[in-house]
């Protein structure tokens, strides 16, 4: 296991958050705020440093939740609380409030995202970190039930995209739309998911290839491979313009190659990062340029200097375009109208997992569903009841249905599930378990924190559809039929 230079690392973050608050400053009238909010992305990058040294790496589940509450929470504070000179990133922007009433917001917003950061690390690992099991157990695969189950949802995953888009007669001029607020006609909510269910099918056969003999004997075109399997989910995901779902496709099968073809992982997660990171920059700006003080339009009418332009596309990159820190501001002022939900917003992420099998059926059988939290938040903003796709994120969410103690409470729970998840990744018997653990790690790092709690188990029940599935059966035959060494099925050592 390599000895991780924890030291160096922690120095130079120190050093980098040091720099960048002394040549930006702090940006709004609440004294000690960008001090306050450094050194808040510090414990988190320390917390994160300390769980990659217990773990032997980076790329475990425990660092990459971790990871994903410092980079939309912590980091998302010190964006915003820094840097006087460049405009509004966010559709509700403290800096923009009345420093007279709203600037203990900042102070509170900070203390929640401390607490929230605490409440998970704890639910994480309550004591100290675990030894990995040091004996070897057998992880099966059974090559011909992924070979099948590749095939058909790689299949329905053509199928579901090619309907999406023929029915409006333009297909390629839809495909070629980065659009994330498309309006689709109704009772296409089955082809979207099945769509989206050509990442599974690729996963499946992937897999089988990295355990085959052919893969081992020519690592160049297993590599070649891997990434064109990739770059095949990134552009069946590319019209929907969002930056999580093209993650959301791709984490997992990073957790299956790291997990059984480790010699490949360090140089496709090379190309992998480098293909994310690009995507990541070219929508992010392709947004910002579009978003109401955040334009291109204020460049050519002379409302800010080049530099400023840059220094404000580098932010809303760094800061996931609007970040999430702003709106637990929002929270504390839809709490201040409405009072506490009570648990209405989370519920509603519930009943569409109820109501999923209506809605991808097309069958008007479904219960009532309470408003959901994007659109409250849409109408509290905008005064508009048709906007409905303004996402807060978890921490304003929680606030806003059982104040601090939710805060708490949720990110201890999500904590929780996450350990649990990890737990099964070093314990599991069939790959099934395995990908269906990876998947459930990557929905609390992509959704869970930073969007909203209860929609990740909507995708677990309508995107993760394979998966399941695949799990169901595998247990099934594992009941049934008894492994042995000449059986049509691999083993490998976890």
């Amino acid at each position: 296991m390599t000895a991780i230079p924890w030291r160096r690392l922690l120095l130079s973050a120190v050093v980098i958050v040091g720099a960048i608050l002394l040549i930006r400053r702090e940006r709004v009238d609440a004294l000690g705020a960008g001090l306050l909010a450094a050194v808040l992305l510090i414990i988190s990058v320390s917390m994160l440093l300390r769980a990659a040294v217990k773990t032997g790496g980076f790329a475990n589940g425990y660092t990459l939740v971790l990871g994903a509450f410092l980079l939309t929470y912590p980091l998302s504070a010190f964006v915003h609380l820094t840097g006087k000179d460049y405009i509004s990133l966010g559709f509700y922007e403290i800096a923009a409030l009345d420093r007279h009433t709203q600037s203990h917001h900042v102070y509170l917003s900070l203390a929640l995202v401390f607490l929230a950061q605490l409440a998970l690390w704890w639910g994480l690992a309550p004591s100290r970190f675990r030894a990995l099991p040091s004996r070897h157990h057998v992880v099966r695969i059974r090559t011909r039930l992924f070979v099948l189950a590749g095939a058909v949802f790689t299949l329905a995953g053509i199928v579901g995209t090619y309907l999406l888009f023929s029915r409006s007669g333009q297909l390629v001029e839809d495909v070629a739309t980065i659009d994330r607020a498309r309006q689709l006609s109704e009772g296409t909510a089955r082809y979207v998911f099945m769509s989206t269910w050509l990442s599974w099918g690729i996963i499946f056969l992937l897999t089988v290839f990295l355990v085959s003999r052919f893969s081992a004997n020519h690592p160049r075109i297993s590599l070649a491979t891997l990434v064109a399997g990739s770059a095949c989910m990134f552009l069946n995901l590319f019209w929907t313009g969002s930056r999580a779902e093209n993650l959301l496709a791709v984490m997992p099968l990073f957790f299956v190659v790291n997990k059984i073809a480790s010699r490949y992982f360090r140089p496709f997660a090379l190309v992998i990062a480098l293909g994310i990171v690009a995507i990541i920059v070219f929508e992010t700006i392709a947004r910002t340029t579009t978003m109401l003080n955040g334009g291109l339009d204020l460049l050519v009418q002379g409302g800010t200097t080049p530099s400023q332009f840059v220094s404000n596309q580098l932010a809303a990159i760094f800061d996931w375009q609007m970040g999430r820190y702003p709106t637990i501001s929002l929270a504390f002022d839809m709490v201040n109208r409405y009072g506490h939900a009570f648990g209405s917003t989370l519920l509603q992420g519930l009943t569409m997992t109820v109501n999923a099998p209506a809605t991808l059926l097309h069958i008007p059988l479904k219960v009532p569903e309470p408003e959901a939290m994007t659109a409250l938040v849409g109408q509290f903003i905008y005064q508009d009841p048709s906007i409905n796709g303004v996402v807060p994120g978890t921490l304003a969410e929680f606030y806003f249905n059982f104040g601090t103690l939710g805060v708490l409470g949720g990110f201890f729970v999500i904590g929780r599930i996450a350990k649990y998840c990890i737990s099964m990744t070093h314990s599991a018997l069939n790959m099934g378990s395995l990908l269906l653990s990876f998947y459930v790690i990557t929905l609390l790092c992509l959704w869970a924190i930073p969007m909203t709690a209860t929609l990740g188990v909507y995708l677990l029940a309508t995107r993760g559809f394979p998966v399941l599935l695949f799990c169901a059966v595998e247990q099934t035959l594992s009941r049934f039929v008894s492994f042995a060494p000449h059986s049509p099925e691999r083993a490998l050592p976890a």
